[in-house]
């Protein structure tokens, strides 16, 4: 077949006035900047040799000749072919497709007002071909700026169809040119695309976004579509009419739906007399927020075993039942974990069979619960502090200063056991002296030990001395044997005893049972026996001590303090 010229009144590409370029990238502009979901399509792939790109299977020959040249919104060229004539099968392309199935080809200024308006045309992934329709010409346009080879000039395969496109029952100028409108008698079936997010959370807004289109998928204006979020009593609505690019948007201000994993949308266009009702379901992952409080326990010891707790509820504040809640007491290495299911009322409960932690100075712990989400509900944690059980004590022999006028006297705490802190069970290795001899005292095996167990926490100290002498001048000189003080500790109670024998002035002197018995050696001269100082879940057991009146003096013998501290009530 012989090529036919294109027409004169045709701009090809090398031949585009200055103008004409102007309005093309300005709508190519136009188009990145205001690119509605309509028309927001992804630009089509680049033009690739493609062994058939119309994919018609149709019999009837091709005329591949050119006979108009368009130029897209984005500034693209593609051509008007002779084309396919329509077989019983399928239909051809082009000028001959039009004429077979339309009656005549819509004018060309008509087909370029479309093309050309970035608002108007959408493009299809799934056949890589654009389509446009133009409200002020009333065109519909199907093109593809796919190359197909067989062409043989490698321009882009073009137009496949172009006609005119009037509601049902209002042909407009087409009443005295039937052959060259298409006028339905019917109203037009219509088709709705959700275009929303595909997840919501409850307590949030939602924007839901939907495009209606008709049969041919062009966009419908000004045309209410109602969204339903929900069923039955929990629905919620909103409502929008489309916009000219049949997209409609509306909000619904708090999400209130029953916890789940996903919840159905319907997005509803009741129809009119031009155009059929229509309706579409999405089904959106839903969750509901949660939240999560650790409930105890407050306190906690070493070798004990603690039931952890936490409760878990939803934004509403109700309960939520049958999650998985890690409970952790402790950090890093000594970090101890169980986990528990929630019941019915949202607590979670689990056991640590024996509580192993390191004391800080703080003698507390951090402790957590975790809930990791479920698809259903948001995930959700909390922290606390917790108060770990501790023991502190310390025991010495002897501890003195003699305020003498000659030669004064200062011997400090021996043996000693230092001051004892810990959350563990232990023991400070006795420590022993054979004799201390300073000027009036003279002692004779004198030791003090401290030892901590657990479950339950008790804290033991002990002193003692198997014999000492004080000997001040111009006093009776005081004589012990078998000195021992002890002071213990538990949360449950605390006790303290002191056992001796005692004689003074070579005189043996009986030793009362009861704490804090004070003998009178002389004007202003006291010995106190078993001194006993309860402080808390504490106490402070002092075997004897000796004091003179408006003197620093002050000897002690067997001293022996334990506490126990951070006791559950």
């Amino acid at each position: 077949m012989t090529a036919t010229p294109r027409r004169t009144s045709v701009l090809t590409k090398r031949q585009q006035p200055p103008l004409l370029s102007v309005l093309i990238m300005t709508f190519a502009a136009l188009a990145t900047l205001f690119a509605a979901p309509a028309t927001a399509a992804p630009a089509p792939a680049p033009p690739s040799g493609t062994a058939d790109v119309g994919t018609f299977a149709n019999d009837n020959p091709i005329d591949w000749t050119q006979v108009e040249w368009f130029i897209n919104y984005q500034g693209d060229g593609f051509p008007l072919r002779v084309g396919q004539h329509d077989d019983s099968a399928s239909d051809g392309f082009g000028e001959r497709h039009i004429i077979d199935g339309h009656g005549a080809v819509p004018a060309y200024e008509d087909i370029q007002e479309a093309v050309a308006d970035p608002t108007a045309c959408w493009y299809t992934v799934l056949d890589e071909r654009w389509r446009c329709y133009s409200g002020e010409s009333l065109v519909f346009v199907v093109y593809t700026t796919q190359i197909d080879d067989r062409s043989g000039d490698s321009e882009p395969f073009g137009i496949i169809t172009a006609y005119y496109k009037l509601p049902p029952g209002t042909c407009g100028r087409a009443a005295t040119t039937p052959a060259l409108m298409q006028c339905d008698v019917e109203p037009l079936e219509t088709s709705i695309d959700y275009r929303g997010p595909d997840h919501v959370v409850n307590g949030d807004s939602l924007e839901v976004s939907a495009r209606l289109g008709d049969d041919l998928g062009i966009p419908k204006t000004g045309q209410p579509l109602t969204f339903s979020l929900g069923t039955g009593a929990d629905r919620q609505t909103c409502e929008a009419t489309t916009a000219s690019t049949g997209v409609a948007t509306c909000t619904i201000d708090h999400v209130d739906q029953p916890a789940a994993a996903s919840v159905p949308l319907t997005v509803e266009y009741a129809g009119n007399t031009v155009l059929q009702p229509s309706s579409t379901v999405v089904d959106l992952a839903l969750q509901t927020p949660t939240s999560i409080t650790f409930t105890g326990p407050e306190f906690i010891a070493n070798g004990d075993s603690a039931t952890l707790a936490a409760v878990l509820t939803d934004y509403q504040d109700h309960p939520v039942a049958g999650a998985p809640v890690a409970l952790t007491i402790g950090t890093g290495a000594y970090a101890q974990t169980c986990t528990g299911t929630t019941d019915a009322t949202g607590e979670a409960t689990c056991a640590i069979e024996a509580i192993n932690q390191v004391l800080n100075e703080a003698a507390t712990l951090p402790a957590s619960a975790v809930f990791a989400g479920t698809s259903a509900y948001v995930g959700s944690d909390d922290t606390a502090t917790v108060k770990l059980e501790y023991y502190t004590g310390r025991a010495y022999g002897m501890e003195a200063t003699i305020d003498l006028l000659v030669l004064p006297v200062e011997v400090p705490s021996q043996p000693d056991t230092g001051e004892l802190r810990t959350a563990a069970a232990a023991t400070t290795e006795e420590t022993c002296t054979a004799q201390i001899t300073a000027v009036v005292l003279t002692l004779e095996a004198i030791c003090a030990s401290a030892t901590t167990t657990l479950t339950p926490g008790t804290i033991t100290t002990v002193a003692s001395t198997e014999h000492a002498t004080i000997g001040l001048p111009g006093l009776p000189v005081i004589d012990i044997a078998g000195l021992t003080t002890t002071a213990t500790a538990t949360c449950e109670a605390v006790t303290g005893s002191t056992s001796l024998t005692l004689s003074i002035g070579g005189v043996a002197t009986p030793v009362p049972t009861t704490p804090n018995t004070v003998i009178d050696i002389a004007a202003g001269v006291r010995l106190t026996l078993n001194e006993q100082v309860h402080t808390g879940n504490g106490i402070t057991v002092t075997g004897a001590r000796l004091n003179v009146a408006g003197t620093d003096t002050d000897v002690v013998l067997g001293y022996s303090t334990a506490a126990v501290h951070h006791c559950a009530p």
